[in-house]
This record gives C-alpha cells, structure tokens and sequence, in this order.
C-alpha cells in the first residue's frame, strides 16, 4: 500500500465512524421520544449534532491535504473527491436527525411518536439503509449500494401512506400545529433516504466510475 492509498484508508476509516455517529444519533432520537427520556434526545442536540458537524470539516481538511500533497490521479483522485462529497451528505443528515430531536423535544406534551407506526417504520428502513450504505463503503461493494438505492421506493412509500393519515386527521383536529411537525418529521425521514441513496450513488461511482440509471435526484 503506497502513501495515497494509506491515506485514504484512513480517511475512510473517518467516515465509517461518521456513519455511525449519525446511526447514534438516530436511535438516540427514537428511544428517547419512545421511552420519553428527554435527556437522550437533548444530547443529540448539544452534543451529537456539534460532534457531528466536527467530523465533516475533518474528513474536509484530510481529502484537501491528500490532493495538496500527493495530487493523486485516476480512481484514488475519484475517491478523495467523491469522501468529501459523501461528508457533505453525511453532515445533513445529522442536521435532518438534529431537527426530528428538536421538534419532539419542543412538542413532547403534544403527542406520543408511538402513535404514528408508519413514521416509526420509516425510521428502521432508514436504519437499515444507513447499515447497508456502511457496509457497501467500507467493502467497496456496489451490489449492496445498488440495493440501498432500490430500497428508498419502501420510505418513499411510507412517507406518502403517512401523509395521508396526516392529512385526514387535520380535517378532524381543532389544533393542526402539532400536526404539522408530525408531518415535517415524515418529510426529514424521507429526506434522509434520499441522502443514503446519494451516498450508494456516490460508492459506484468510486467503485465503478459511473453514475448509476436512477428515476430520481
């Protein structure tokens, strides 16, 4: 293994640890609305989300400075580009995970997160997507990735079954607000499907240096 090649498995290795500390920060967020322990789902927000945000200006600094020093060429240049597009993803999803934590920090007398099934079900699929989406990166395989892409269909369609219900309980509701960060909650789940399936994106491309077909951005 040459110096580029070391440096970017260490770079790697940075970003694996950052894909798990948003899968914490997840699970965090859901057991502590589950389970109502609020102290949970603040340390997502005070500590986690700061973390998170120190992670991608490390793997920033680390992909300028092998560019900088080793002007890597051919795949090792595709990677290093692409780790740092995947950082830049990577840290939305923490923002998206930070604003699940806020809204049912800030509204926990207003409803229970247990009573929207569906949500929760989107939460485990994005789980799921996020473990493929690690384990596609760290083993270079886009079979797995090419899976996590299909695989955002389900939330996608979780996400509109949950809307509806949403939608149909506002027409009953006196009070709809509370309603509206349900919905806004619904939204972010979606959206970070959406970001795992740009991170799959982002594993062929260095694995295999094409973009892969896909219906959707």
């Amino acid at each position: 293994m040459n110096v580029v090649e070391s440096k970017i498995a260490e770079t790697k290795s940075i970003i694996f640890d950052y894909m798990t500390l948003v899968d914490t920060m997840l699970v965090r967020t859901l057991q502590g609305a589950q389970e109502k322990n609020w102290d949970m789902v603040k340390e997502v927000i005070n500590v986690l989300e700061p973390e998170a945000n120190q992670k991608k200006l490390e793997i920033a600094q680390e992909c300028l400075g092998i560019l900088a020093l080793y002007h890597p060429e051919a795949g090792h240049l595709r990677c290093i580009i692409k780790m740092s597009g995947m950082a830049g993803d990577l840290e939305r999803m923490g923002d998206l995970i930070t604003k699940i934590a806020l809204s049912t920090y800030h509204w926990r007398d207003a409803y229970c997160i247990n009573n929207y099934p569906k949500i929760l079900e989107m939460a485990e699929e994005n789980r799921k997507m996020l473990a493929d989406v690690s384990k596609a990166f760290m083993e270079e395989n886009s079979l797995i990735a090419v899976t996590v892409i299909q695989h955002d269909d389900r939330v996608d369609e979780l996400c509109s079954r949950s809307i509806k219900q949403l939608i149909k309980e506002m027409n009953k509701a006196e009070d709809v607000e509370y309603l509206l960060q349900i919905m806004n909650i619904t939204r972010h789940f979606e959206r970070l499907a959406d970001l795992s399936t740009h991170l799959a994106e982002d594993i062929i491309f260095i694995k295999e240096g094409l973009v892969p077909n896909k219906d959707k951005n």
